[in-house]
């Protein structure tokens, strides 16, 4: 016999964030739901995993990054979900459609949301600066089959006439704002498992993308004169060292790099001094909110 649900207002906050985060564990879903009690969020999760069929997905795994242990549960929206908040309740359904996925890129997109999350609650505690848009590596078509777009997409041409053309995905794209002054940064989550040479490559290709005035595409989107853009490294400070290392005596400007380590990123931390510089131009740790 199915088990119909009854959705309430809770119920319907959770199905809105998976459209809004695509994956999400229960910490971070009681965290943003403002469940009082974990054992609240739980209940809830059973209710809408439950039902026939579910409105909510339910996978296990154990992170690469933590000790063995009980696995984490991620929940994402189902199929029905999808439909009953774009047909029932009227809602723009963005989410893309969450296909399985390797333990290692479920806990990378697990670590993107929660940067993405820790600016979003960083800038309303942070009187003066605004976030004006997060934009994540995928949205979903319009519709119920919620075909992945990958909308942060960028492709460069290096200048050596016998280059190939080299494509990069950024983890995020974000605009922050401080008295009417912006400033753009593209974001990539390091769990320490991406080839180095891989990355040192992301790093050259952002560096040609500056040189070639791509970003200027956001500029027509924000209507605002970007000069240029920070790409934010998070991950472990040693192994960007062991990369970066290779990128001087080049002529990239390493400047426009900040990293930082990704323990030490916390909604409290978030734009204090946690950063350093690509070129080492300080041995100071340096603030976010320095570059508006």
């Amino acid at each position: 016999m199915k088990k119909q649900v009854h959705l309430k207002e809770k119920q319907v906050r959770v199905l809105k964030l998976f459209n809004e985060y695509n994956r999400l564990p229960t910490k971070l879903i009681a965290d943003l739901a403002e469940f009082t009690e974990m054992k609240r969020c739980q209940e809830v999760m059973k209710t809408l995993v439950d039902c026939d069929p579910p409105l909510v997905k339910r996978v296990a795994f154990n992170p690469l990054t933590a000790a063995v242990g009980k696995p984490t549960y991620v929940y994402m929206l189902a199929p029905k979900g999808a439909r009953v908040l774009s047909r029932e309740l009227g809602y723009p359904v963005t989410s893309p459609k969450s296909p399985w996925v390797s333990n290692l890129h479920l806990e990378h997109t697990l670590e993107v949301n929660r940067f993405r999350i820790l600016l979003e609650k960083a800038c309303k505690a942070h009187p003066g600066v605004r976030l004006v848009d997060c934009i994540p590596e995928y949205r979903g078509k319009a519709g119920d089959r919620r075909v992945p777009i990958r909308v942060t997409q960028e492709t460069v041409k290096f200048k050596h006439k016998y280059a190939k053309p080299v494509t990069f995905i950024p983890d995020l794209v974000f605009v922050l704002d401080k008295d009417d002054k912006k400033a753009l940064y593209f974001v990539e989550i390091d769990l320490d498992s991406e080839n180095p040479e891989r990355l040192e490559g992301k790093i050259r290709a952002y560096d040609e993308y500056f040189d070639s005035k791509g970003f200027e595409r956001y500029s027509h989107k924000y209507g605002y004169e970007f000069k240029g853009f920070r790409l934010l490294l998070v991950g472990s400070l040693k192994r960007f060292d062991s990369i970066i290392i290779n990128l001087y005596g080049t002529n990239i400007d390493l400047g426009f790099v900040w990293m930082c380590e990704r323990e030490e990123l916390r909604e409290e931390t978030f734009f204090s001094n946690i950063w350093i510089t690509g070129d080492r131009s300080t041995v100071e740790r340096l603030a976010l909110v320095r570059t508006l």
